[in-house]
């Protein structure tokens, strides 16, 4: 089976598939699905690409560098106090986000209903 991960661009092999689009500045440089070879691998260095989503079996030894799982758990460290708190604080954080939703929602419709978008 195989899995998705981010890998550096110095740990992307010939014969990888791409598990993403790559895009650099709104163009499209390489599609999701594609086999990589050498001179894409060397192409995408030359234009400052710094990691690529790849699919690789589950049981490969690269998934160990994968940096999307990294991240996620340096995340988890800072966002550990928030999960910790009591519920009233995230009732509270709800209650807030409704009601600046329900006020721009109301502004959108007066602006809409005036002529003024």
């Amino acid at each position: 089976m195989l899995r998705k991960v981010t890998l550096s661009i110095e740990e992307v092999k010939a014969n990888d598939i791409l598990a993403e689009d790559i895009f650099s500045e709104y163009r499209l440089l390489a599609k999701k699905d594609l086999v990589l070879t050498e001179r894409i691998i060397a192409l995408l260095k030359l234009r400052k690409v710094d990691e690529l989503s790849i699919y690789l079996p589950s049981d490969s030894v690269r998934i160990v560098h994968d940096l999307s799982a990294q991240r996620t758990m340096d995340y988890e460290g800072v966002f550990a106090p928030l999960i910790d708190k009591k519920n009233e604080v995230i009732d509270e954080y709800k209650e807030s986000v409704s009601k600046l939703f329900m006020t721009t929602l109301e502004n959108v419709v007066h602006e809409l209903r005036y002529g003024q978008i």
